[in-house]
């Protein structure tokens, strides 16, 4: 596949696994949206304490937030970890570019990218449509997987307002 490296806003990056990077790097904050391999390994590291508490769903260490997120076929993506993307990447993007990537770069990252883009008035956030119109137009290969779009179309005000 190759790696695939789109900007769709200043200094905020959706990407496929490939990459990926685990180690600090200035200049830089990861979001890695996928449970497998990045969230797994991150909540297995034998340097750090097992996640418990909301760090079972979104687990930051420095300038990484791993996500235990999946891409299944119902809508069950909890809604903190959406708020915990949103946070992460709002405190970081100031003053370095932050990657959003999850295995395939067609469904997990770019719903991330979308939320916060929605949420901090890059694109429309009255409507799911409407956004999803607005971020295609950035991000053509977005394709979200059956749950990741049923979660965001029925949660979407949720999702894109407060924290």
């Amino acid at each position: 596949m190759g790696t695939v490296l789109i900007e769709v806003a200043p200094k905020l990056f959706v990407s496929n696994q490939e990459a990926c990077f685990y180690e600090e790097r200035d200049g830089w904050a990861v979001v890695h949206a996928c449970m497998e391999p990045c969230y797994e390994r991150a909540a297995h590291d034998a340097d750090h304490e097992p996640p418990e508490g909301d760090a079972l769903i979104a687990l930051e260490r420095g300038t990484h937030l791993y996500l235990n997120m999946v891409d299944g076929e119902r809508p069950r993506v909890p809604p903190t970890l959406y708020s915990a993307s949103k946070a992460f990447i709002a405190k970081h993007i100031g003053d370095r570019q932050v990657l959003v990537h999850c295995n395939d770069a067609d469904s997990r990252a770019p719903a991330v990218a979308m939320i916060y883009l929605a949420w901090s008035g890059g694109i429309p956030s009255d409507g799911y449509d409407a956004a999803y119109k607005a971020f295609m137009e950035l991000y053509p290969d977005y394709s979200p997987g059956a749950g990741i779009f049923a979660n965001m179309n029925m949660r979407w005000g949720d999702l894109t307002s407060g924290g």
